[in-house]
């Protein structure tokens, strides 16, 4: 078994209005970023509250699209997994995922709360 660890800081700090929100966001969706190949027409993810070892699992299910989205509650870490055959053999990838939130005053016509942290690149490595 090989880990591989994924780091992404994709929007963290852009945004456009259509995404901005005039109450403080709960919950958000989470794009995750697959690789969907001959041998991996489908993806298994598991997401935990916080890292694996605490065993704490909050969602577990198959991908079959580059893109996937999970729902998540904002501003508390969690770890996914995505789990890829290569050459017969299991790999896993890993990607911690915290959003945050943010207020912005000037950037659209009324001030307004946004998201970062929603993306996620859980693509096996080349």
């Amino acid at each position: 078994m090989v880990l591989i660890k994924s780091c992404s800081i994709e929007n963290l700090l852009e945004f456009n209005c259509s995404e901005c929100y005039p109450d403080k966001p709960l919950d958000s969706w989470v794009k995750l970023h697959l690789s969907i190949n001959e041998e991996n027409t489908e993806v298994p993810i598991t997401v935990y509250l916080g890292p694996p070892e605490n065993e704490a699992i909050v969602l577990e299910e198959v991908a079959s699209k580059e893109t996937h989205y999970i729902y998540i509650e904002n501003e508390t870490v969690y770890t996914v997994v995505a789990k890829y055959k290569v050459d017969g053999r299991t790999r896993f990838v890993f990607n911690k995922i915290e959003t945050k939130i943010f207020y912005d005053y000037e950037s659209c016509n009324e001030p307004c709360y946004w998201v970062s942290g929603a993306i996620a690149n859980m693509r096996i490595a080349n």
